[in-house]
């Protein structure tokens, strides 16, 4: 939840900042699909800073670990994504302190509601169309950047990872299967045995192939459905940046895929017996 709500403000902020990426030359830039977004602030940054500290801060008093190596994980980690967008020409010094800071005001004022709001999006039965009204109505509400760019399109498939997610984890918990732990915490690490990464790497490559097939699947079905509803040729490449068509489109086809991961994946390793147990007592 932290990681979608970082990144739409992010993102929305570019687009009204409106401050462009380095100039090139003298930078040279090592990808060029981003060039077109703008630069203030680095939503790299921002994630590099807000989901580790984020983990550090929710699992501080849950497992037993050595705090100081937790906090040098996660410097360590946010330097390094800060130091990949430098590197690859993409943003300034200036962009990245701005997303730092940025970052940790949003981390003041959201951490202290993220446990209400995980119990709401849990719990309550009008959670799915909350989160489906939610999430339809920063899409249309979100800043026009004056042209086209990726931007947009990244954040609605943020949007829609969050929603998956999110209805995914309703629906485990309104059929039982996320549950409380068995004992308070803090818990001990459990290292894996050869047994236990067999089958992690079973699930993944399992879990794997559900999210191709899915993507691929619904890619192809909501845009020839979005064209259809619009009246739109599908065969006409240009409408794929139609705006009402590329944001429908990544909106049910990431919604999907992150529903799958979260609620159809889980099932399929259960009903063949691979499921990690503790993985919905992990709340």
């Amino acid at each position: 939840m932290i990681w979608v709500l970082i990144m739409y403000i992010g993102q929305g902020l570019k687009d009204v900042i409106r401050w462009p990426r380095p100039s090139s030359p003298p930078v040279v830039r090592l990808e060029e699909k981003w060039a077109l977004e703008y630069g203030m602030p680095s939503t790299h940054a921002m994630v590099g800073g807000a989901v580790p500290f984020s983990f550090l801060f929710y699992t501080i008093f849950r497992y037993e670990y050595p705090v100081m190596l937790g906090v040098v994980v996660c410097v360590v980690w946010c330097l390094l994504v800060c130091g990949s967008r430098l590197y690859l020409g993409m943003h300034t010094v200036l962009d990245i302190i701005g997303g730092l800071a940025l970052a940790a005001v949003l981390m003041v004022v959201l951490v202290p509601f993220i446990d209400s709001l995980d119990r709401f999006l849990l719990t309550s039965v009008t959670s799915p169309l909350s989160v489906l009204v939610t999430s339809v109505f920063m899409i249309v509400f979100y800043p026009d950047a004056g042209h086209w760019t990726p931007a947009r399109g990244d954040t609605v498939v943020i949007l829609g990872v969050g929603a998956g997610v999110s209805w995914g984890s309703w629906l485990n918990y309104q059929l039982g299967i996320i549950r409380g732990p068995p004992m308070p915490p803090p818990y001990k690490i459990i290292w894996p045995t050869y047994e236990m990464a067999g089958l992690t790497l079973l699930r993944t490559c399992i879990g794997i192939l559900i999210v191709v097939a899915t993507r691929a699947v619904l890619k192809s079905f909501s845009y020839i459905v979005a064209c259809y509803l619009l009246k739109l040729d599908p065969k006409d490449v240009g409408n794929r940046r139609n705006l009402t068509v590329e944001m429908s489109s990544k909106f049910v086809t990431y919604s999907a895929v992150a529903f799958n991961i979260t609620y159809l994946s889980p099932t399929v390793f259960r009903f063949l017996n691979i499921e990690r147990v503790t993985m919905f007592t992990e709340v």
